[in-house]
């Protein structure tokens, strides 16, 4: 029983990385039910017309699509220390308008990859945290020849950086 608990925390850690790691493909008229984001630029009187416009991002669940893509969107927002507000709100963007509709896809290989970085990492720190040496036993007095195994938390940290595309 006591092992199970042992590895109740790693278990969750998977479960977390497996749930949470998407993509965006762009699609033309996406299906209602899908997440998607929406690009659109800024429009704005004082903006200069030789250069690119800013663009502005919107993500939502599609509630319907055709000419017009409409979406229910939520955002939060924080009033003071403890209070936060969650508005439901409904945006309709013009397909024509839209620079950019990308479908929000689940990823096996990043899923699989952070899952695999995780538990990689907390194996490290596990077998560091252990002060598990190799070699063979000595009498102390001087090197025996032994590996010593070492892991610092921001190497751990730069691998998955650097495994994730960060």
């Amino acid at each position: 029983m006591a092992l199970f608990r042992r590895y109740r925390a790693v278990a969750a850690l998977v479960f977390l990385a497996l749930s949470g790691c998407y993509t965006y493909r762009a699609v033309e008229t996406p299906s209602p039910g899908t997440i998607v984001r929406v690009e659109v630029p800024l429009q704005s009187a004082v903006a200069d017309p030789n250069e690119a416009p800013e663009m502005a991002s919107v993500e939502g669940t599609v509630v319907a699509a055709g000419d017009t893509i409409v979406l229910a969107t939520k955002v939060r927002r924080e009033i003071g220390a403890y209070r936060e507000v969650v508005r439901d709100d409904t945006l309709r963007v013009a397909l024509q308008d839209a620079s950019r509709v990308e479908v929000r896809e689940f990823s096996r290989s990043k899923s699989a990859l952070l899952s695999g970085a995780i538990l990689g990492g907390v194996v490290v720190l596990a077998l560091a945290a252990l002060g598990i040496e190799g070699g063979d036993a000595g009498d102390g007095s001087g090197d025996d020849g032994g590996r010593t195994f070492t892991a610092s938390a921001g190497s751990i940290v730069s691998l998955l950086g650097r495994l994730l595309g960060g």
